[in-house]
């Protein structure tokens, strides 16, 4: 479940669509926990979605440590990459604001903590972008 103070807005064309922040939010606060209403899904599950499924549960699902595909029913499922992200998870099933955001700010996280299964071009804009971001980011940057 996403933060109260959120709202989806349309970022621009190469984006798309993210997530920001209503009002200021602090460092420290509890921007994300998995909820009751995400779906949490084995292969077996995303497999039976069928192949019109496949291209929504790729972009909006993401691999939890134990392998299985989340996708957040709400606004969650658009917080978009940065290499310099407004928050970070926790344990796998919060994540939290690792600096203070500004009203109207966007929130991102690092997507390199989401098991992803190949490298993915990044168009963050942030200074320290890495250009590409790869599972094995996490061990060598974190």
């Amino acid at each position: 479940m996403i933060h109260p103070a959120t709202e989806l807005r349309y970022i621009g064309p190469e984006i798309g669509y993210g997530v920001v922040a209503l009002e200021p939010i602090p460092r420290g606060t509890v921007l994300w926990v998995l909820c009751q209403l995400d779906l949490v899904l084995n292969a077996q599950q995303m497999a039976a979605f069928g192949a019109q499924y496949q291209p929504i549960l790729d972009r909006y699902a993401y691999i939890d440590s134990a392998g299985r595909h989340i996708l957040c029913w709400d606004a969650g499922r658009y917080i978009n990459h940065s290499c310099d992200p407004a928050m970070l998870g926790v344990g796998g099933e919060v994540e939290i604001a690792v600096r203070d955001i500004a009203q109207g700010e966007e929130l991102t996280c690092e997507y390199a903590t989401l098991n992803i299964a190949a490298p993915m071009p990044c168009r963050c804009g942030s200074p320290h972008c890495r250009g590409t971001i790869d599972s094995d980011d996490l061990t060598r940057l974190w």
